[in-house]
């Protein structure tokens, strides 16, 4: 099954389109390929400060859960290995 797709349209000026282009271009992508790409990055960036703020609040309120190495092999039954 294919994905429907929907159709963006980004207003910018030409010397912006030019230099975007020639980016685009440098990198072997499409510009939309290249803006796509631009805006997953972003929200992976996002996404990843969501964990970090979440990680943080675990350390500072005490609830997180760590193990050592070896811990992580005896649950694993790996125990004797290295």
């Amino acid at each position: 099954m294919v994905a429907k797709t929907k159709c963006m349209n980004i207003d910018v000026t030409e010397r912006d389109y030019e230099r975007i282009k020639h980016f685009a271009d440098v990198t072997g992508k499409s510009v939309s390929s290249l803006v796509l790409d631009a805006v997953w990055a972003q929200m992976e960036y996002h996404d990843d400060l969501r964990d970090i703020e979440e990680y943080e609040k675990q350390v500072s309120d005490g609830t997180l859960v760590t193990y050592s190495w070896s811990e992580v092999q005896k649950r694993a039954g790996l125990c004797g290995t290295n």
